[in-house]
Order: structure tokens, then sequence, then C-alpha cells
């Protein structure tokens, strides 16, 4: 993910939501918070795998 010069920030009490490509109906990760210090770091995250014909969360 190219940001360029932008900051990525997040707000108390939002979400994150990560999508992966166009394609994706829903977000692939979601977070319940987020630090940018030259990692992504991702708290109380959960995933989201969408199989051909059906989807399922775990």
């Amino acid at each position: 993910m190219d940001l360029g010069d932008s900051a990525l920030i997040q707000e108390d009490g939002s979400t994150l939501n990560v999508e992966l490509n166009s394609d994706s109906a829903q977000p692939l990760i979601t977070g319940g918070s987020a630090t940018l210090g030259g990692d992504l770091v991702v708290s109380d995250a959960s995933t989201r795998h969408v199989y051909p014909g059906r989807r399922r969360q775990f």
C-alpha cells in the first residue's frame, strides 16, 4: 500500500477495515485498533475467508 506523503489516522472509537482487492464484498481483515510505526500493528483483529459459492467467517 503506497500512501505517498499521506498519513493513515484512526479516530478514537473507529474501526479499521482492510480491503485487499476491488472484488471484496466484505473487509478481509478488521480490527478494533491499529498503530503505524514502520509496521502495521492491528489489535483485536479478525479475518474473513471467502470461498467460492459460500461465505465463512473464522
